[in-house]
């Protein structure tokens, strides 16, 4: 069984955050660098505070 606790997924989000941003600038290099920003803080924020 995987059990996820707390502390390390907070440790995690900087990295997911980071590799969603890289992803997203790599799959849609034309949309504006801010919008993606506010859209994966939106997405990480959205899906781990209720």
């Amino acid at each position: 069984l995987v059990t996820v606790s707390e502390p390390p997924l907070m440790m995690l989000i900087p990295i997911i955050l980071t590799v969603v941003v890289s992803l997203l600038i790599f799959f849609y290099p034309s949309m504006p660098f801010m919008d993606l920003i506010d859209i994966a803080i939106a997405e990480i924020t959205g899906s781990v505070i209720p």
